[in-house]
């Protein structure tokens, strides 16, 4: 969907991508949150969603000018995309398990670990140190920790726990161990754009309006 604001017809538009799923509750805050802050710098643009690495793919593909949610360790993967500051809201991370302890990354050290394929921050933190084994769905990681496939499957607040892990509990349980903030990525041609979302960002943290949306989004968690 196209988005405008009366005063930004000669705006460029910005296409974005997200990998929050926008069906879910999750999702439709954030959604509303880009739309608040994207009327108040006056910039047109689309939200789209996909999954994480469908969404990662084409960003590099160049068929958006940017994505919408990921975390600040993005930027290791792909150093030339501009992160906006501030961050918008914080992302957390849960090892889901029978009876693994999991209190920080390195807990994951050594272990067998599934995760929905895409999810760039388990890449960079696991990479070489745990056996990963990504999956298409959250369904999917889930199953492979109650069928005890793998000792723990990782998600983040951006992939909502499901009905797969409801149906296990208590057998099942969800440690969070990390978090981070979750930050707008732009194409390095977006320089202007980048330092008027970063503003109005700004000016959202100093009327109190930011923390509201954060608010609304970890009750959500």
């Amino acid at each position: 969907m196209l988005i405008y604001t009366a005063t930004a017809q000669a705006e460029q538009t910005i296409h974005l991508v997200t990998p929050v799923d926008q069906q879910q509750a999750i999702g439709k805050a954030q959604a509303q949150l880009i739309k608040t802050l994207f009327e108040l710098s006056q910039i047109p643009y689309t939200l789209s969603y996909r999954p994480a690495r469908r969404a990662e793919l084409e960003l590099q593909e160049q068929k958006f000018d940017g994505d919408a949610g990921r975390s600040a360790e993005f930027g290791l993967r792909y150093p030339k995309l501009i992160r906006v500051e501030p961050s918008y809201f914080p992302l957390y991370f849960y090892a889901i398990s029978y009876e693994q302890h999991i209190r920080q990354w390195s807990d994951l050290y050594g272990l067998d670990v599934a995760y929905p394929r895409g999810i760039v921050t388990v890449e960079l933190q696991l990479g070489g140190r745990a056996n990963l084994n990504p999956n298409d769905s959250i369904s999917a990681c889930i199953r492979m920790v109650k069928a005890r496939r793998v000792q723990v499957c990782v998600l983040n607040s951006g992939t909502p726990v499901d009905h797969e892990f409801h149906s296990a509990t208590p057998a099942l349980k969800k440690d969070e161990f990390a978090r981070m903030g979750t930050h707008i990525w732009l194409d390095p041609k977006h320089q202007a754009v980048a330092k008027k979302l970063s503003r109005a960002l700004e000016k959202m943290q100093k009327d109190g309006s930011l923390a509201r949306f954060q608010q609304q989004i970890t009750k959500l968690e």
